[in-house]
């Protein structure tokens, strides 16, 4: 129950990498950077939503990340000209850092599975303005649940 199997195909080959669960129990840090490998462009408050950690803990660990330059920041004025939020995702090194923590799998091959090569965040960017409105609804239902369902 303590090994988590992340699969990885690529066309007729199976490349599987055992890990421990670094992803639900490891530092900080370390689960950080695992979320943004599958969800990039988070801002403060939806990290502080996922993980249920005050924003001022993670807004301190994503410090110490952006100066291992392994995580990035976007300002999109699409969504917000007012005070746009900082959106984090990983870069070419963060990635590579994830894939030391699973074992020593291939960057190029975990970053193409999770979509989070240079080409698919591009590709994300002109589709933010929506984004992020329904990323706040999503997170708004899930979080009014319990009082609406007592």
């Amino acid at each position: 129950m303590g090994r988590r199997k992340i699969l990885v195909i690529e066309k007729k080959k199976k490349e599987i990498i055992e890990t421990d669960d670094i992803e639900e129990r490891g530092p900080l840090a370390d689960r950080l950077l695992f979320w943004l490998l599958k969800h990039p462009y988070q801002r403060l408050r939806d990290l502080e939503f996922a993980f249920q950690i005050p924003a001022s803990t993670i807004r301190r660990h994503l410090h110490i990340l952006k100066q291992q330059t392994v995580v990035e920041t976007v300002m999109p004025t699409i969504v917000s000209a007012v005070r746009p939020d900082a959106l984090y995702h990983l870069n070419t090194r963060g990635i590579e850092r994830v894939a030391e923590l699973v074992g020593g799998a291939d960057p190029a091959k975990l970053a193409r599975m999770w979509k989070a090569n240079e080409t698919a965040l591009v590709q994300l960017l002109p589709r933010l303005g929506g984004y992020l409105p329904l990323q706040d609804a999503i997170l708004g239902f899930v979080a009014d649940a319990p009082r609406r369902l007592a």
